[in-house]
């Protein structure tokens, strides 16, 4: 029987398989060019991961969502509808980043969490902060959001 932690640490270290989907935009334009992933949980949910480089940000922007949302801002919901597949969902969007990483010219990502409409730290805000600081990560916060900077070296 698994202890819990060695189950974590299981699921963790799972990632489901990704596609590459391609590249959009010019490296040139100030929109920049995005790097588009996709994956497929065990409960059939499509995820597309996308990572972004804007002229103007060293670092590259990580997005993901769930295909499944459909209403505009639903992909900023919680990742719950991915229920017990929400650590092999992270654990993807990580194993994308560290292979995006190693295949393109990166020197770090920045990932952020908003802020409940009333400026109150979320379930988002507080899991992104338990996550980032074992890597010894700092957010820096806006009135409505939390955001990463996340090094290259401590992925």
């Amino acid at each position: 029987m698994f202890r819990f932690q060695q189950y974590l640490e299981e699921v963790v270290n799972k990632p489901y398989d990704f596609t590459y989907g391609g590249k959009l935009g010019d490296e040139n334009s100030i929109w920049g060019h995005h790097h588009r992933y996709h994956f497929k949980s065990d409960n059939d949910r499509n995820f597309t991961v996308t990572i972004s480089k804007f002229r103007e940000y060293v670092n590259h922007d990580v997005e993901f969502k769930d295909d499944e949302a459909n209403a505009p801002g639903d992909f900023l919901k919680k990742t719950g509808k991915a229920g017990r597949h929400a650590s092999r969902v992270f654990a993807t969007v990580h194993a994308i980043m560290k292979h995006h990483a190693n295949n393109h010219d990166v020197e770090g990502y920045r990932a952020s969490a908003s802020k409940d409409s009333d400026g109150k730290e979320n379930s988002r805000t507080r899991l992104y902060d338990r996550m980032f600081a074992k890597r010894g990560i700092k957010p820096f916060e806006g009135n409505d959001f939390k955001a990463y900077n996340i090094p290259k070296d401590k992925l």
